[in-house]
């Protein structure tokens, strides 16, 4: 990970991410507003839980500069492959609200946030009018 990461990494705490959320759920907005990114990150490990392993511990070395800190662990996590693993919960600071931020929130309160790869790209396509 390098310092791209690091300013893509911190665009979304800032803008997306409120109280606590999982390292899945970061990646799920990461992946929607830096998809070509991802996809090289993913090149380059070759390997999607490396990659995030990777990303993990990559927080776990940079808390301080993403304005976050470790909470704990969650047991069963939905990942982007809608698999169901151990996932670590991070918390931040509050942020100021953007639209785009209140869906998504209202989202994850509400008990559906997305946990499907097709959703994330069907949004950017509507939300970004592609």
């Amino acid at each position: 990970m390098d310092d791209t990461f690091k300013e893509e990494a911190k665009q979304v705490i800032n803008n997306f991410m409120k109280g606590e959320f999982t390292t899945h759920e970061f990646l799920q907005i990461y992946t929607m507003g830096y998809t070509i990114s991802y996809l090289s990150w993913l090149r380059k490990y070759q390997d999607v839980g490396k990659l995030h392993r990777t990303i993990g511990s990559f927080f776990t070395d940079h808390q301080k500069e993403l304005g976050i800190q470790y909470v704990g662990k969650v047991d069963e996590s939905m990942n982007l492959h809608n698999r169901l693993n151990e996932v670590a919960i991070w918390g931040n600071r509050p942020k100021i609200d953007s639209p785009l931020s209140l869906m998504i929130n209202d989202y994850r309160m509400k008990g559906y946030f997305i946990n499907n790869i097709k959703f994330i790209f069907t949004f950017i396509k509507y939300y970004f009018h592609f």
